[in-house]
């Protein structure tokens, strides 16, 4: 009997959604264990709220490898293994020769500048229009001044001037008039970095003692999600040795099979937090959906709202309920 499942999830924020890689699993024939054997694979799914999902292409992301290849048969976002895509181009709104027209529902942004993700053909184009919540044109904002090439982060310019931030927390709609052009994302932006590592990549590269602690269920705890003989923490260690060779770094399985985010609240103190680790790795998938157990109110209430502890060290989320903080 042919069947599918989810088997597990990636996840990460992006802008104002979540993108998740989910492991979708087709059971197509009776192997050593039953009728429980067949391809897996990974798709795209996103979410507004971390409740409601959408899967629109229900197609692999990452492409099967060949039978004899290393990445033949069974994908997972657990496994060592390297897959790049350029900058937020994992799906784009395309118009062809005869042109089109996209436009947004009224957005409000805290930017400085409006910048697009997009790419055309030699003979294409995108003219950005900024509007009201009715549908009007901005005082003060003329259509863009057209783009072509390919660009990941190209600034709109308006008759020469970059500047929106005399539309920040206004509701304001935005028309994108292209022709021949793929867009692929738009995000207002100002001078803020984004979020990231710091202390724990100096201290790999100053020799300094870094310790790591891996939180999570069966795909951190356990060996057999890697597709080798040891678990993503064992091969996190390996690799950090590997790039960091004076480094001396210790890393602590903390994953326990079957553990939900809830499980997971309850020996928060004894299994991460007494350990006063550097970095935190956090990821769960299956076991949440299965149960439906997460509320984002009980992990922000437990860790600080979403780090691990007020000054306890950085943190990375990886899974399909935990927000990601540094």
């Amino acid at each position: 009997m042919s069947r599918t499942e989810y088997y597990g999830i990636g996840a990460y924020p992006a802008e104002s959604c979540t993108l998740a890689f989910p492991w979708i699993f087709t059971v197509n024939n009776n192997a050593r264990w039953g009728n429980q054997e067949g391809p897996e694979e990974i798709q795209l799914a996103v979410s507004r709220d971390l409740i409601h999902w959408d899967r629109p292409f229900r197609t692999p992301i990452i492409e099967i490898g060949q039978l004899d290849q290393w990445d033949a048969s069974y994908h997972t976002t657990a496994a060592i293994g390297l897959v790049t895509w350029p900058l937020d181009r994992f799906v784009s709104a395309d118009a062809g020769s005869d042109g089109g027209v996209l436009t947004t529902i009224p957005v409000r942004h805290r930017g400085d500048r409006l910048e697009i993700n997009t790419a055309t053909k030699p003979d294409g184009q995108l003219v950005v229009e900024l509007l009201d919540a009715g549908g009007r044109p901005l005082e003060g904002f003329p259509p863009s001044e057209p783009f072509t090439g390919d660009d990941l982060r190209h600034v709109v310019r308006f008759n020469g001037q970059t500047d929106v931030s005399t539309l920040r927390g206004k509701p304001i709609t935005l028309r994108f008039r292209m022709k021949n052009a793929e867009l692929y994302s738009f995000a207002f932006r100002g001078e803020e970095r984004p979020v990231s590592l710091r202390k724990t990549p100096e201290k790999l590269r100053t020799s300094q003692p870094v310790k790591i602690v891996c939180l999570g269920d069966s795909v951190t705890g356990i060996y057999y999600h890697t597709g080798g003989r040891r678990a993503y923490p064992k091969m996190i260690a390996l690799a950090l040795k590997t790039a960091y060779p004076q480094a001396e770094v210790t890393v602590i399985n903390a994953g326990i099979s079957g553990n939900t985010t809830v499980d997971t609240l309850n020996r928060l103190q004894k299994d991460v937090l007494d350990h006063k680790p550097d970095l935190v790795t956090v990821k769960f998938g299956l076991n949440d959906m299965v149960h439906a157990t997460i509320r984002r109110a009980d992990w922000a209430g437990a860790t600080g709202g979403g780090s691990i502890g007020p000054g306890r060290g950085e943190h990375v989320a990886d899974g399909s309920t935990v927000p990601r903080s540094d």
